[in-house]
C-alpha cells in the first residue's frame, strides 16, 4: 500500500510595532500586533491595533495671584510657604499658593530674586535699589548695605552664609545674615545672573556670556571654570554635589557638568513629541530627580528620575513666557512668568 504525504505544515509569524508618542493631554502609545498563519498553501493575516492615552503626570492649576506684573522668581520653603518676586512686586503665599498677599512694593523696579532660609528669614534681590532683608516671613523688608551697582541673584546656604551677584562680575558674602556684605575677586567683568553653593566652600556662578565662575573656598578665589559659548546666556545654576550640576541657558539650552564645571556637555533629550532644546530654568534636588522649564513655545515641564538619561515631558499650563521653577519635592512643582502667572503642578 502506497500512501501519499499530506502537508500539515503550519507557520506562525507574529510582528509587534509599539509607538509612543507625547501630546499636551500625555502620552499615547498605540501598540499594532500583526500575526501571520500559514496552513498549507492558506495564508491569514490578522492586525489589531490599541491605544492607550496616559494622562499629563503632572496637573496643572493656574493660581490666583493677584497681580499682573511679570514675575522674575518663584521660591517655595516648603509645600505651603512661598514667594515670588515681580516688578516693584513681592508676594507671598502661606497655603500651598491658593491665596497669595502683596507686600507693600520698596521700589518701582524689577525684584529679580527671591531666597529665604526658613520660613520667616529670606533676602530680595531689587535690580538697581539693593538686598532687602526679612525676619517676619515677607511681612517687611529693610535694605541691607553692599556695593553693588545691578543686582541680579542670591543664594543663602542657611540663615547666616549668603553670596549676592550682579553686573560687572559683582559677587558679595555675608556670614552673618547680610548685616556685613564683603567685596569678592570674582576675575570677571561679565554680568553674573545665578550663584549656587553646595557647601560653605565649592560654589559657582554663571553669566549672560557663557562664562562659568567656580571657587573651593567659599569665593574667597574664584577662577574662570569654563565658557560655554560666547553669546551664550546662561541664568540658572543648579548643583547637586561638588561635581555635578546643571545650567540652564536660555535658547542654547541645557548643559550638564560631572567634573564640578570644568566641561560641559549639552542635553539633548526627546521626551515623545517634545523636544528638550530650550531651557529657562533648572533644578535638581538629587543626582537622579531633575526639573527644566521651556518657554518653547508651548511652554514645556521636562523631568527626569535618572540624572537626565530619558526625560519626561508635558505643557505647562500656560501660555505665558515662564521665568522661574521652584521644585519643594517631586510631588510639586511651581512655575512663574509672565502677567502675574503661576501655575501649580502636583501629581
Amino acid at each position: 500500500g502506497c500512501g501519499s504525504a499530506v502537508n500539515t505544515a503550519t507557520t506562525t509569524t507574529v510582528a509587534t510595532t509599539t509607538t509612543t508618542t507625547s501630546t499636551t493631554l500625555g502620552t499615547s502609545t498605540t501598540t499594532t500586533t500583526s500575526t501571520t498563519t500559514t496552513t498549507g498553501t492558506t495564508t491569514t493575516t490578522t492586525t489589531s491595533t490599541t491605544t492607550t492615552t496616559q494622562p499629563p503626570v503632572y496637573t496643572s492649576t493656574i493660581l490666583n495671584t493677584g497681580i499682573t506684573q511679570d514675575i522674575w522668581k518663584v521660591f517655595f520653603y516648603d509645600n505651603n510657604s512661598g514667594w515670588a518676586s515681580a516688578v516693584g512686586k513681592i508676594i507671598k503665599s502661606s497655603d500651598g499658593g491658593d491665596t497669595w498677599t502683596s507686600s507693600s512694593p520698596v521700589v518701582d523696579n524689577n525684584y529679580f530674586n527671591v531666597f529665604y532660609a526658613n520660613d520667616a528669614t529670606g533676602w530680595l534681590v531689587i535690580e538697581h535699589s539693593g538686598v532687602y532683608y526679612s525676619d517676619d516671613g515677607g511681612v517687611s523688608y529693610a535694605q541691607q548695605t553692599t556695593e553693588i551697582t545691578e543686582y541680579n541673584a542670591v543664594f543663602f546656604l542657611d540663615d547666616n552664609i549668603g553670596w549676592i551677584v550682579g553686573t560687572g562680575g559683582a559677587i558679595e558674602k555675608t556670614t552673618n545674615g547680610g548685616t556685613d556684605w564683603i567685596e569678592q575677586t570674582s576675575e570677571s567683568s561679565a554680568n553674573l545672573m545665578d550663584i549656587f553653593f553646595v557647601d560653605a566652600n565649592n560654589g559657582w556662578a554663571c553669566s549672560n556670556d557663557g562664562a562659568i565662575l567656580k571657587t573651593i573656598n567659599g569665593g574667597t578665589d574664584w577662577s574662570s571654570a569654563a565658557t560655554i559659548g560666547v553669546d551664550v546666556n546662561c541664568s540658572n545654576l543648579s548643583f547637586v554635589d561638588p561635581n555635578t550640576g546643571w545650567v540652564a541657558c536660555g535658547n542654547d539650552g541645557l548643559y550638564k557638568t560631572t567634573d564640578g564645571g570644568d566641561t560641559w556637555t549639552q542635553v539633548t533629550a526627546n521626551a515623545g513629541a517634545y523636544q528638550l532644546l530650550e531651557a529657562t530654568d533648572v533644578e535638581f534636588h538629587s543626582t537622579n530627580e531633575g526639573f527644566v522649564i521651556a518657554d518653547t513655545p508651548p511652554q514645556l515641564l521636562f523631568f527626569t528620575s535618572n540624572g537626565g538619561t530619558t526625560w519626561n515631558g508635558q505643557s505647562i499650563g500656560t501660555t505665558e513666557t515662564v521665568q522661574s521653577l521652584s521644585v519643594y519635592n517631586v510631588e510639586l512643582v511651581f512655575v512663574g512668568g509672565a502677567n502675574g502667572t503661576i501655575v501649580k503642578l502636583a501629581r
